[in-house]
């Protein structure tokens, strides 16, 4: 029968507990960073929805332009790996077809080893620009 020194097993029980709670420690910092830019990221969508309305402007939802972005890619939402959404006040865009663009979605996926970029009016969901290049993983 073989010993064990419970002395030993101990400590590298404590040596792999204190090296457990340092990398929760990390990945609890990480989240909460990620947290607060998510939340950064709403309050700054919720501040240029409400300027558009109170512009009087009707703006579409994110979903909206999300689901135009995919429907001219013609791929299934379903395949999209990564996708992000963002709504900005242009001054990019100043006049297109005579009228002034004022706010604008921007809309990045992934999807079969591509990126693909739109910007998508966010009042008529016409779109503005579409690109597509080559991903890397």
């Amino acid at each position: 029968m073989k010993k064990i020194n419970v002395k030993d097993m101990g400590k590298k029980f404590l040596v792999g507990l204190g090296l457990s709670a340092f990398m929760l420690g990390i990945g609890g910092v990480t989240y909460a960073d990620s947290l607060k830019e998510r939340q950064a990221k709403e309050i700054e969508q919720r501040l240029v929805l409400n300027q558009a309305s109170k512009n009087g402007l009707k703006l579409i939802s994110s979903e909206e332009a999300k689901e135009v972005a995919i429907k001219t890619a013609e791929i299934n939402s379903i395949e999209v790996q990564y996708i992000k959404v963002k709504l900005e006040q242009e001054d990019d865009y100043k006049i297109v077809k005579g009228k002034k663009i004022q706010y604008v979605y921007e809309v990045e996926f992934l999807h079969n080893g591509f990126e693909y970029d739109f910007d998508i009016d966010a009042e008529t969901k016409e779109v503005l620009k579409s690109k597509v290049e080559p991903w890397n993983d």
